[in-house]
């Protein structure tokens, strides 16, 4: 990982070209409810994850602070979108954390382990409600980045549970919530448009020794 790109925070953040940005909103989240289950959970087998067109001009790429931990050191994860093209895209900055959602879009982080059995962590959401009268103009402001040609925006985070030791696979997807609840006509009318394809990073493999 370049030095521009660091992973030193434990906290959940924005994170946006190098430094962290405080989102300020229009709107109210409510029955937001985050449960960290204090023991992995594997199912029987990791969920497939389908591929990103790699013609797409925007990428989810996934990174982690190192390949490899120690038990019960923390495993902080930084999972960005990246514009690799030559317009610019509106994409969401209200991501919070990887088992968190806001209903408007999000980032999830998929964890298995050498057996193909997913790591379970409790997650969270809630439900964003909009002032009544509020524009797409407004929301744009509020909720979402203008992910200009060679920038980032994403999100960083640790792994919230100790993973016992192994070998352990790390895939992010992104997808857009709120746009695709807009009319057709109404997303054509901006003069940038929103991103609205959903994304699956690359595959991170790390190991993690007692």
């Amino acid at each position: 990982m370049s030095e521009s790109r660091k992973l030193v925070a434990r906290r959940t953040h924005n994170y946006e070209n190098g430094s962290f940005k405080r989102n300020h909103t229009c709107a109210v989240l409510v029955a937001l409810v985050l449960c960290l289950l204090p023991n992995k959970i594997y199912s029987q087998v990791c969920p497939r994850t389908k591929k990103s067109n790699p013609s797409f001009p925007i990428r989810l790429v996934l990174d982690t602070s190192k390949r490899s931990y120690r038990t019960g050191e923390p495993v902080i994860v930084l999972a960005y979108l990246e514009n690799f093209g030559e317009h610019a895209y509106y994409v969401g900055n209200i991501l919070l954390g990887f088992w968190g959602t806001s209903e408007l879009h999000d980032v999830k982080l998929t964890i298995c382990d050498q057996k193909n059995r997913e790591v379970r962590i409790g997650g969270g959401g809630g439900s964003w409600i909009w002032k009544h009268g509020t524009g797409i103009n407004e929301k744009l402001a509020s909720a979402y980045t203008q992910l200009r040609p060679g920038t980032i925006f994403g999100v960083k985070e640790d792994i919230p549970l100790k993973l016992r030791p192994g070998r352990y696979r790390l895939t992010a997807t992104y997808r857009e919530i709120e746009a695709l609840s807009w009319t057709e006509a109404e997303r054509k009318a901006l003069p940038i448009g929103v991103w609205t394809h959903p994304l699956t990073s690359n595959t991170v493999t790390i190991t993690v020794t007692s």
